[in-house]
């Protein structure tokens, strides 16, 4: 938790004198829906959390801890946003009499986002984005061996002044060339200016498994360019985790203007 806390407060005293005038910010954290906006052209944004998962069964527990998870943007074209994510993750797992805790880096994955449609009346809003996952980084319990490759398709919609509509829906291909197919839905309220909230059910199955989770939160815009956030959420079925907990930051600026 203070390695955290301590990672975040470096990037931001770092690079607090670059900051430029740019447009309001917004995230693809904390929820599992990514945004369907791209960063504008030149904005360099990013993202830090944690994040606590838990299962328990029987008498085994297991937790993944993620501290932080990064999202690293920046906005190449008007219709191209690059993005690298990783996460500094620590795996236990608890059987009573015996603990097994593995550290270490995850795998990098680089993950550019297109533009597609912007919304006009009832046209959503719709980007894609494509994910490849690099092999042989990070610790070596979470490698995978090779290229694992995904992708997304963002939707959203503005329903009324103060609330919105986001989906996500894409699969992901691992080491074997199994596919996971993974969806999304997502509400967002805006409360207050700075205030907002959102509920969430997402999911994802393949031919072996299916699971189901529902997430809330709320995040407060502190300043244009600086937003805070917190989630909580549960599994709605066995195969899912019991329960999660997340909260974290993303600071942007633009380094043309």
């Amino acid at each position: 938790m203070k390695h955290s806390l301590s990672v975040i407060f470096f990037f931001f005293s770092a690079f607090s004198v670059f900051a430029q005038e740019t447009s309001s910010i917004f995230t693809d954290r904390p929820n599992a829906t990514d945004a369907a906006g791209l960063i504008d052209n030149g904005d360099f944004q990013i993202e830090l959390g944690f994040f606590s998962d838990t299962d328990i069964n029987n008498d085994t527990t297991i937790r993944s801890i993620t501290q932080p998870n990064v999202s690293i943007k920046y906005g190449l074209f008007d219709w191209m946003e690059i993005r690298l994510l990783t996460n500094y993750m620590t795996h236990i797992r608890d059987e009573g009499s015996n603990e097994i805790r593995t550290s270490g880096l995850t795998p990098i994955t680089f993950s550019p986002k297109f533009k597609i449609l912007d919304q006009k009346g009832f046209i959503t809003k719709l980007s894609a984005s494509v994910l490849l996952t690099f092999p042989n980084v990070g610790e070596k319990t979470f490698q995978n061996n090779k290229i694992n490759f995904g992708y997304r398709i963002l939707m959203e919609n503005t329903l009324t002044e103060k609330l919105s509509w986001s989906h996500g829906l894409g699969t992901e291909w691992d080491d074997n060339t199994n596919a996971n197919w993974i969806y999304s839905s997502s509400f967002g309220y805006a409360i207050t200016d700075k205030f907002a909230a959102f509920s969430e059910l997402y999911g994802n199955f393949n031919n072996i498994t299916n699971s189901y989770y529902w997430d809330g939160g709320i995040s407060y815009l502190a300043l244009k360019n600086f937003i805070l956030d917190a989630m909580v959420g549960a599994g709605l079925n066995n195969v899912a985790s019991d329960y999660f907990i997340s909260f974290g930051v993303a600071w942007k600026t633009n380094f043309k203007k």
